[in-house]
């Protein structure tokens, strides 16, 4: 009676320990969730805190791994959070000013950022979950 199976894929031991010590990269940790990083860009001065919850409620359903990053007007504190979030491999949900835009942006390459920018209204939140599913999708 067989009563497990299974497949060894690594195995630890101290040979590998020494030789494998470097830094993990963010290729490593996308390549483990199953997902690339992504910038889910929503108007500080126009979004309501109710669609960026819908919005990662969506995404968490669909199985992405995503954090909302509420981060202070400080831009050099708030790209370090972002680029650290980002390396980490996650979709990250955040509010910027108009002005910042651009520099925020300019932290992943232009098919990885989603612009949800300016005033979004309540029956608009069904069109934007959709391109934002389309969006998610070729992060896989």
């Amino acid at each position: 009676m067989l009563a497990a199976y299974a497949n060894i894929v690594h195995t630890v031991s101290e040979e590998a320990l020494k030789r494998d010590g470097r830094d993990v990269t963010s290729a490593e940790r996308e390549s483990c969730l199953g997902q690339k990083a992504g910038l889910i860009l929503f108007d500080r001065a126009a979004v309501c805190p109710e669609t960026m919850h819908y919005a990662e409620r969506y995404l968490l359903r669909m199985g992405f791994h995503t954090i909302k990053a509420a981060v202070k007007e400080d831009g050099k504190t708030q790209l370090q959070l972002l680029r650290a979030l980002l390396d980490a491999g996650l979709i990250v949900l955040t509010a910027v000013n108009q002005e910042d835009q651009e520099t925020v942006c300019a932290l992943l390459e232009e098919e990885r950022v989603f612009c949800c920018m300016g005033h979004i209204a309540p029956e608009e939140i069904n069109g934007i979950l959709k391109r934002l599913r389309q969006w998610a999708l070729s992060l896989i």
